[in-house]
């Protein structure tokens, strides 16, 4: 290790020394406290997106922030209230990821990520074949 960075290790709770900006940079370290998954004032940075959502999927975060500024909602209870699972699929850059980032905010807000399907314990299948049914769907009807 260099011996001229000095690393106080005074607790340790606290993050291991080898995250320190002085480390890994200045642009790296300010990048994990921006913003990544906006849904109106719901918002996760990168950092709290592992430790809350337990979910590193950015890019799928992203397409869900892109979404949501799109159909012009306020937080992650209005997205879920007003828009079905059938209607984020029918979205543009909308996948199976996009939808586990969802469940996964919805699970760190305290609500049940089952619920939003609004489906009957038998009658749940995976989110890939629900996106496939949705694809069929605005095939047919195009």
């Amino acid at each position: 290790m260099a011996r001229h960075l000095r690393f106080e290790r005074t607790d340790k709770r606290k993050r291991p020394y080898w995250r320190d900006e002085r480390v890994l940079g200045k642009t790296i370290t300010d990048r994990q406290n921006e913003a990544v998954l906006i849904i109106g004032k719901d918002q996760w940075t990168r950092q709290e997106m592992i430790e809350q959502l337990r979910c590193g999927n950015f890019q799928a975060a992203a397409n869900l922030s892109k979404i949501a500024h799109k159909l012009q909602v306020d937080s992650l209870k209005q997205l879920t209230g007003k828009h079905s699972m059938e209607d984020l699929f029918a979205e543009r850059g909308c996948g199976v990821m996009t939808m586990f980032v969802l469940m996964c905010a919805q699970e760190a807000r305290g609500r049940d990520p089952i619920a939003y399907l609004h489906r009957k314990p038998d009658e749940i299948v995976t989110l890939s074949t629900e996106k496939h049914r949705v694809v069929k769907q605005l095939a047919a009807s195009a």
